[in-house]
């Protein structure tokens, strides 16, 4: 009996156990429910007050006026009037008419060279001294000879009036001092030429040989180039040679020397078509001490063939192309940008000819109008200007059609 009654106080005290931690686990997640319903009922609050806040601020700024529209900064210049010319464009090398290699007359060895290369020389100056000394020694013997030869002719002379002498004997003195006269003569030369002289005037522009070398009369020495007759050949169609007639102005430049400009004229025409290219020969000459050109340098050759005086001018690099059609923005009083079409006349390297669209005066925008459209606000950062006098080809030209 007592062993069944601690049976049943066993298990009952299980039972209670079971029934405690049931209970305990019931609990727990309506706590963590409790606890999670009021976080979200929290976080739900705040939410919809940030969006109340939010739609308050949009309403704040949607009742206050919209800014306007910036505007675009650009750089501008003011249109000018000035001379332009159409010119036909080639391309050419300088030459020089007049070039000269020195080669020297004697044989021997250099005792000093008086130039070097870009000396500028006069014609007949000294380039260079070979050893004289033998030249010299025999030009004072030959000098001698002729002296006694003629004192010996001067008596033989005086005696033959006197019929004291044959005549062939006066002959043959006088024979004597001429042969004399002449080797001395041929001495004196022989010792000039051991001083090596420029041929023509200009500039050395190669020496070949130092001091103590043995040149032969085979040796070139020096190469002497004349600047001041230079030219520029070009070949140019048939059709365009009708255009040109000789005297006619030329200007030249050259890219490794920027905006440089060279004056020039046609100096000669060729009468006839060369039959396989079909294009006739010009021969520009250029004027003289243009120190810039030289022999050998690539230019471009613009024969002008017309003037236009005082007209609108613009740059090249203020037009915007639309397919084939060139357009320019001007900017208006109030600030505005117009996109004008232009029609051009004449044009050199750096500028139209307006004929329609513009008027000298007008504002005219050069840098920021790529990307502009029509009735855009712009703001001047900058003016510019033009040297119309530098740049244009036009410059010291006489009005043509």
């Amino acid at each position: 009996m007592s062993h069944f009654i601690k049976i049943s106080i066993i298990f009952f005290i299980g039972c209670f156990v079971l029934y405690l931690t049931g209970c305990g686990t019931s609990d727990a997640p309506a706590n963590e429910k409790s606890k999670t319903g009021s976080s979200a009922d929290s976080t739900g609050t705040d939410s919809t007050k940030a969006v109340s806040d939010s739609t308050q601020n949009s309403d704040k700024k949607n009742d206050k006026d919209e800014p306007e529209e910036d505007a675009v900064p650009v750089e501008a210049i003011t249109i000018i009037a000035g001379d332009i010319s159409s010119s036909l464009l080639y391309s050419a090398t300088i030459e020089t008419e007049e070039e000269v290699d020195v080669y020297p007359q004697l044989s021997g060895i250099i005792e000093k060279i008086l130039v070097e290369e870009g000396d500028i020389v006069t014609k007949g100056a000294v380039l260079l001294q070979l050893d004289d000394d033998e030249f010299r020694l025999a030009a004072e013997k030959a000098k001698v000879n002729y002296e006694q030869t003629l004192s010996d002719y001067q008596r033989s002379k005086q005696i033959f009036e006197k019929n004291l002498i044959s005549n062939n004997e006066y002959e043959t003195a006088r024979f004597t001092m001429e042969k004399a006269r002449i080797e001395w003569e041929q001495a004196e030369l022989t010792l000039a030429r051991s001083k090596i002289k420029s041929p023509i005037p200009g500039i050395i522009a190669e020496r070949f040989i130092k001091p103590g070398d043995r040149i032969l009369t085979s040796d070139k020495l020096f190469h002497v180039v004349n600047h001041d007759r230079m030219i520029a050949t070009v070949h140019i169609p048939a059709k365009d040679a009708w255009h040109c007639e000789t005297g006619q102005r030329v200007i030249l430049n050259s890219d490794v020397l920027g905006k440089t400009r060279f004056e020039g004229w046609i100096k000669r025409i060729s009468p006839v078509v060369d039959a396989q290219s079909g294009t006739r020969k010009i021969t520009v000459g250029i004027k003289p001490h243009q120190r810039e050109l030289k022999a050998g340098m690539f230019v471009n050759v613009f024969i002008i063939t017309g003037t236009h005086k005082q007209v609108p001018l613009i740059p090249k690099n203020a037009i915007v192309y639309d397919g084939e059609d060139k357009f320019v923005f001007t900017i208006s009083d109030d600030s505005l940008a117009q996109r004008i079409q232009l029609k051009v006349g004449y044009s050199d390297p750096f500028y139209f000819e307006a004929l329609e669209g513009v008027s000298a005066g007008d504002k005219m925008i050069i840098v920021g109008q790529s990307a502009l459209k029509n009735q855009t606000r712009v703001k001047i950062v900058r003016m510019d200007s033009i040297d119309v006098k530098q740049d244009s080809l036009a410059a010291n030209s006489p009005a043509t059609d």
